[in-house]
């Protein structure tokens, strides 16, 4: 009687889908460990730019070429964090009184979410600056609100009443001081980010009894803008 042939496990049908779910197990296994490995600093480094750009916000200066360790240590000597009195800003303290307010902002631009800080005054008129510490818009046009050609026109910005608190405008046709000039070519970011910055700033200048012209509300509500 003759032999069958041994089958070799190499040679069987079921040796692919097994080697493939193998090989993937182990990758998968590897990624998984690499992104917990990780996923400590990649926190820290989301936290070091938030904290930048609340300090760019606020005017705050932490050298010209701040280390992470200059940024988190000058964030903490400076900036309190929000309390329920202050509608979810930061405060920046200076001689034991607020000096500024520094307000966390986010809403969909062109692409994806837009995160960035306002910096506000006490009183809830002028903002001190913008800064922006998170945009996925397109390279050389929406992205270019991060540039400080752009950001800088929000520095000591004097707020309008009213629910417009501020404008952008295409370029050359400002016609009031709470306005800036908007970025050519990105029409779709800067509309959405007049309409995010506005958002915020009603609701906290509301949420923090401020008339949206500055200043202490009535307690009555009488006196507010129509």
């Amino acid at each position: 009687m003759t032999e069958k042939p041994a089958i070799k496990f190499r040679t069987r049908r079921s040796f692919p889908v097994l080697y493939m779910f193998a090989v993937t197990f182990v990758a998968t296994g590897i990624l998984i460990g690499l992104s917990r490995s990780t996923a400590g600093r990649v926190e820290a480094n989301k936290q070091i730019l938030f904290e930048r750009a609340v300090l760019s916000a606020l005017g705050v200066d932490a050298g010209q070429r701040p280390s992470p360790a200059n940024i988190h240590q000058t964030f903490l000597a400076q900036v309190k964090s929000p309390t329920e009195s202050t509608a979810g800003a930061y405060r920046l303290v200076r001689d034991g009184a607020t000096a500024a307010y520094a307000l966390p902002f986010a809403g969909r631009g062109f692409w994806n979410e837009i995160r960035g800080v306002m910096g506000i005054s006490p009183d809830g008129s002028v903002l001190t600056g913008v800064a922006f510490y998170e945009q996925s818009e397109t390279p050389g046009l929406g992205a270019e609100i991060v540039k400080p050609a752009f950001t800088e026109q929000f520095r000591n910005l004097k707020l309008a009443g009213g629910s417009s608190a501020l404008g952008l405008k295409p370029a050359g046709t400002k016609t009031s001081a709470s306005e800036v000039d908007a970025i050519t070519g990105a029409t779709q970011t800067c509309t959405r980010l007049e309409d995010i910055l506005n958002d915020a700033l009603g609701a906290w200048r509301r949420e923090m009894g401020l008339h949206e012209s500055g200043g202490a509300a009535a307690p009555d509500g009488s006196g507010e803008d129509g």
